[in-house]
């Protein structure tokens, strides 16, 4: 019963709205899945840039009290001056797919996180100048991260006291 001035949707155009409807939203669906992965992709990067200021900072801190003492690719260690003793180790160590960089006050203190997601590649090196009773150089991290693309090394300068010896590991 239809009464006069009313109107109603048929079934045609009700499944005509429905489909338009559906297209749009698998349309929009695909836009979101991509825009995800690029705000996955800019979260890691973020991520990864900030635990590389803290190792980069921690190594900085520690190197402008103690001297690098012993280094080797998968670690590098500061001793405290006037001795061969090391206060602190920096090591490389695998984590699951990628390697992880940990920081242990010696002796015997805990293994602290300092960064995750390095290559297998990474790895240390330090450069050493004696000049008056203290030391100044470069501690470098080679190959910290990759995309594939390109590579990321960073280093951080340091002017410590002098070694016990009087020279540079």
């Amino acid at each position: 019963m239809r009464h006069r001035g009313q109107r109603g949707m048929t079934l045609v155009e009700l499944l005509v709205a429905m489909a338009v409807t559906a297209v749009v939203l698998v349309g929009l669906t695909g836009v979101l899945y991509d825009v995800t992965g690029w705000y996955q992709y800019w979260g890691n990067r973020l991520d990864d840039a900030s635990t590389g200021a803290a190792l980069a900072s921690a190594l900085q801190q520690d190197s402008e009290r103690y001297p690098p003492c012993h280094t080797s690719p998968a670690q590098i260690s500061f001793c405290i001056p006037g001795s061969e003793t090391a206060a602190v180790t920096y090591t490389i160590s695998p984590s699951g797919a990628t390697y992880a960089i940990y920081r242990q006050d010696l002796p015997g203190g805990p293994l602290i996180l300092m960064t995750r997601n390095a290559t297998s590649h990474t790895w240390f090196w330090s450069d050493c100048n004696p000049a008056g009773g203290t030391v100044s150089g470069h501690v470098h991290v080679y190959e910290y991260r990759t995309d594939g693309r390109s590579t990321e090394n960073f280093s951080v300068y340091y002017h410590a006291p002098i070694p016990p010896n009087g020279s540079c590991p």
